[in-house]
């Protein structure tokens, strides 16, 4: 199961696209905040393998999302891929600062979205992605 937490429901529907691509077999669960995204990893037993958060959310920002995922022993060791349509490096810079395993910028097209995240997922999930 793969995690994607993102305020907007198109780059929802696109990152579970281009995840699908990928590793056809994947399970995607989604978030529009990271506040639900807290509260739906805390609840369930079942832990993703992997998260994608958007960097830039309204509320909690996914930069404090990340630092409590990273806060909590429990959920520490997913692996969070951060996910920006921002081309700053600062962005960047702070998310790996704060705990991010990568950074994945926003593509505009599908096909480099993919490509893109196929490189960083055979990273992490090697053993899943096709």
């Amino acid at each position: 199961m793969i995690l994607v937490v993102d305020d907007s429901a198109d780059d929802i529907e696109l990152a579970t696209i281009a995840l699908s691509a990928v590793m056809p077999d994947v399970r995607v669960t989604w978030a529009l905040d990271g506040k639900t995204a807290l509260e739906m990893l805390n609840s369930h037993s079942e832990l993703p393998s992997l998260i994608l958060i958007d960097v830039k959310m309204p509320g909690m920002s996914g930069l404090d999302t990340l630092r409590e995922i990273r806060r909590d022993a429990r959920l520490n060791n997913i692996p969070v891929i951060m996910v920006t349509c921002s081309s700053l490096d600062s962005d960047r810079d702070r998310s790996l600062a704060a705990g991010a395993d990568d950074f994945l910028p926003k593509a505009f097209s599908i096909e480099q979205f993919s490509s893109d995240l196929k490189r960083i997922l055979s990273h992490y999930l090697s053993d899943r992605v096709q």
